[in-house]
């Protein structure tokens, strides 16, 4: 995580808090671990994105309500690996976050 926290990266002034095993109260897939972040910040699930690389985060985010990024950056699954979970968007690499909460934003003001 200290790579994503550095302040040079692009996505730090786009990112209010970081969370993580060391820092939560409880851990996914327990949606307790989601209530915790939207509590924070007054958010509702439907306003929140996950980025994970996981098939079980997937399943976590969707099952707590968020919508979820699978990022494929670190190269170890694709998309076919998601082909059975419900995955909103792909990216290949964090630097793409933003355009797609941006597509994500788009797809719930048309909807």
């Amino acid at each position: 995580m200290s790579h994503l926290m550095n302040p040079e990266t692009p996505l730090y002034e786009l990112v209010d808090a970081f969370y993580y095993k060391e820092n939560m109260t409880y851990h996914k897939p327990d949606p307790r671990a989601f209530s915790q972040i939207e509590t924070e910040h007054g958010l509702k699930p439907e306003e929140c994105v996950y980025v994970g690389d996981q098939p079980s985060d997937a399943v976590a985010a969707k099952g707590a309500g968020l919508h979820f990024v699978a990022n494929l950056e670190e190269g170890l699954r694709t998309e076919q690996d998601f082909v059975e979970y419900p995955v909103d968007l792909f990216i290949n690499h964090l630097n793409e976050l933003p355009d797609a909460v941006r597509v994500i934003q788009d797809r719930l003001r048309s909807s």
